[in-house]
């Protein structure tokens, strides 16, 4: 239990509250919490990626500054393969993990840099701001290993017999202030060994610096447990810089067809698109309509069966799904509105897959900011691909930028006083079970005025 509440701050959508414990209202908010006027999010706390995975090894003894990877199930390791796209500058590397899309790395010269990274695609390097937080920079230059999981950065460091903790938000970028130590040395584990972690299945994996063998301890409330210590996968020297980790490719029946979009945004009280001529029978069509009114209603299109719709200020999003005939390949799709207003309409065709039952999440921003994050989702298939869609209502919005892990589908924005711009993306794979969404896409221009939507595709029979 904490002491108490150290500040309250009211602003016009909603109150801000600091404080020195870790939950609010049975939530996890890490000394700072919001609690909207109306509407909110889930703040992501992305998880350590579940077995089977690929482990990455930077600067490993073998391959001197280099970024190789080999598969792991949690007891035996694969072929050592480098890295497509990773270059060189691995040996100034310290320690890294993945989250929400994102490769954070830790460095010898003291900075903590992130790009995204889905696995196969590199985006550019960028340093993260330490917010005057230097002790952290010195910290970095020092590590031995560092691993992450729901808003917790655990790390080691040179001749010292602890392993130790910092708070982290993937939705910030924000460090935390202080660093905790999670534990000194226990049964079979003395933490100056240590050549690099990660966190996978309630599992933390150390390496040992002297002989390269990988040790697996038992992981419980945010700590190892003493006394559990196993040495797995011998025979293989998993000795470097740094270890990370990102979920193994899942296979899965589930791919893109096409999609289709109106061609112009203008001022109606109706928006047609074209289905696309690949169309087959039992295709599933995911459709969506933003228009720059909250009031405006939209009529379902024949056959189309409405996901949800969420409104903003001045924005209504509203989202179909249809299992496609032989007839849909190359028609027209019209959507009636109960106002003139100016409307974008997407639709993305998928092969393979089909939308479950709640398998889908609305949103609507609470602040006025340029990135906009999407609801998360829990998937229970694995193989299952996740739709992502973003958009707004400003003068200002020409662009936006999308998560480096997706594949984008459609952008779009229009012109002039009003206009609504959008971005479309999925998964572009299959994806593992657990929780999905929380992607955060970045519009040109700062606004309030923005919804975003989450929607499942499991892999059909």
């Amino acid at each position: 239990r904490g002491l108490a509440v150290w500040d309250i701050v009211g602003t016009d959508s909603g109150v801000y509250i600091g404080n020195d414990t870790d939950r609010i209202a049975l939530e996890y908010h890490g000394k700072h919490a919001k609690l909207p006027l109306a509407g909110g999010w889930i703040v992501p706390q992305p998880h350590a990626a579940a077995l089977p995975v690929k482990v990455h090894l930077a600067n490993p003894s073998s391959n001197p500054d280099q970024l190789m990877s080999r598969s792991f199930d949690g007891s035996a390791g694969g072929e050592l393969t480098s890295v497509p796209g990773a270059g060189t500058g691995w040996n100034t590397v310290r320690g890294g993990f993945v989250a929400a899309g994102e490769l954070y790395t830790a460095k010898s010269n003291q900075t903590f840099t992130a790009r995204s990274y889905d696995g196969t695609t590199f985006g550019t390097e960028r340093t993260v701001p330490l917010n005057g937080l230097n002790a952290f920079g010195s910290e970095a230059a020092s590590m031995t290993g560092l691993t992450y999981d729901n808003g917790r950065m655990f790390f080691t460091q040179t001749d010292q017999n602890s392993l130790f903790m910092r708070y982290f938000s993937a939705e910030s970028e924000i460090i935390g202030a202080t660093k905790f130590t999670v534990t000194g040395g226990i049964t079979g584990v003395d933490w100056r060994n240590v050549k690099g972690l990660f966190l996978t299945d309630d599992h933390l994996y150390w390496v040992h610096k002297d002989n390269g063998s990988l040790h697996r301890l038992d992981w419980a409330n945010n700590a190892p447990v003493s006394g559990t210590d196993t040495v797995i996968g011998a025979g293989i020297d998993w000795r470097s810089s740094a270890l990370f980790t990102t979920p193994a490719p899942v296979a899965s029946s589930v791919s893109f067809v096409a999609k289709a979009s109106n061609p112009t945004q203008t001022t109606s009280n109706s928006v047609s698109l074209t289905l696309p001529g690949s169309v087959q029978a039992g295709d599933t069509m995911v459709m969506f309509l933003s228009s720059n009114s909250a009031t405006s209603t939209a009529t379902d299109p024949a056959g189309w069966t409405r996901l949800g719709q969420v409104g903003a200020t001045s924005l209504s999003t509203v989202a179909w799904e249809r299992t496609a005939t032989a007839g849909d390949a190359g028609a027209v799709v019209t959507v009636n509105t109960s106002e003139f207003v100016r409307s974008d309409l997407v639709a993305s065709v998928y092969r393979g897959a089909a939308v479950p039952a709640g398998g889908h999440a609305f949103a609507a921003e609470a602040l006025i900011q340029a990135s906009h994050i999407t609801p998360q989702l829990t998937v229970s298939v694995a193989g299952s691909w996740v739709v992502s869609y973003w958009s707004d209502k400003t003068a200002a919005t020409t662009s936006w930028t999308a998560p480096g892990s997706e594949a984008v589908r459609h952008m779009f924005a229009g012109s002039g006083a009003g206009h609504v711009s959008e971005l479309l993306t999925d998964s572009g794979v299959g994806v593992p079970t657990g929780t999905v969404g929380g992607l955060s896409a970045t519009a040109d221009s700062a606004t309030k005025n923005a919804t975003m939507v989450s929607v499942l595709l499991e892999p059909s029979p």
